[in-house]
């Protein structure tokens, strides 16, 4: 459920982290390229942490999701490996 995966994504968030910056968990359903890029746009995102798959850090194909957010993101984005079940 939404909810769940909500819990799951702010456990991922370290405990103090509200001391050191203003953090937006967000849980959005669609292109991800698209969302992405559209809700970072939003809520005017300073940084954009999203999860990837594997071997997605390798993939420059121009046509990947990760190469369409870094492209169209006005913001740095940081790839994190998902390491989640």
């Amino acid at each position: 459920s939404r909810d769940r995966i909500m819990h799951k994504l702010n456990q991922l968030l370290p405990p103090d982290i509200d001391q050191l910056c203003k953090t937006r968990v967000r849980y959005e359903l669609g292109d991800p390229s698209t969302v992405i890029a559209t809700a970072a746009q939003a809520g005017c995102a300073s940084l954009l942490v999203v999860g990837v798959r594997g071997r997605a850090l390798s993939d420059h194909a121009p046509w990947s999701v990760l190469s369409h957010v870094v492209r169209d993101a006005r913001c740095p984005v940081l790839g994190i490996v998902n390491h989640l079940p």
